[in-house]
């Protein structure tokens, strides 16, 4: 198999099964919005990637219940400071009606065009992680925050009628370990 679509495949599967949500947008004027993985959908209450679009427009600037003007500020200094990546507190826009609070963790991939792709990570879907919940080094979720969605994930593949074989890949860059665990 050729590895460029094994590696396509392995980040379409992670993405997926993301323990909250994930969303993939271009950095241009639009923000258009060109991935959403289910959870990300569950989040905004969408029932399909339909309903996601009519809600936010299909832009990172209809989702995201903030000025466009500092939301892109903010994006932008926090690019520069890291070179690839950012951390946002905001509001996200829901289909009923509501903006539910959430922290998002950014990171910047160039296209082969020239043009970027940003990655975005939902880390906690009620607003901002206490300090003790973030790891120091990467600004992800810690150890606990893992491990309790990592049992999550678990326990709804194990309600499926088919569950399918989960791998977790872990990297420890504290100690410079890497474990797969299936």
């Amino acid at each position: 198999m050729d590895k460029s679509l094994y590696t396509l495949d392995f980040m379409r599967h992670t993405y997926e099964n993301f323990p909250i949500g994930v969303f993939v947008y271009r950095d241009d004027e639009q923000g258009e919005i060109v991935y959403t993985n289910p959870r990300m959908l569950a989040l905004c209450d969408c029932k399909n990637e339909r309903g996601f679009r009519e809600l936010t427009g299909g832009s990172l600037f209809g989702m995201i219940h903030k000025n466009r003007t500092l939301l892109l500020d903010d994006i932008k200094d926090q690019l520069h400071a890291s070179k690839d990546r950012f951390t946002l507190n905001c509001m996200i826009v829901t289909a009923n009606g509501s903006c539910r609070p959430v922290e998002l963790a950014g990171h910047v991939e160039d296209e082969k065009t020239g043009s970027h792709l940003i990655h975005v990570f939902v880390i906690n879907e009620k607003g901002r992680l206490p300090s003790y919940e973030v790891d120091p080094v990467t600004g992800l979720p810690g150890m606990r925050r893992f491990i309790a969605a990592a049992h999550e994930v678990v326990r709804e593949n194990a309600q499926k009628s088919h569950p399918d074989r989960l791998y977790l890949l872990f990297f420890n860059i504290s100690h410079s370990r890497i474990a797969i665990i299936s």
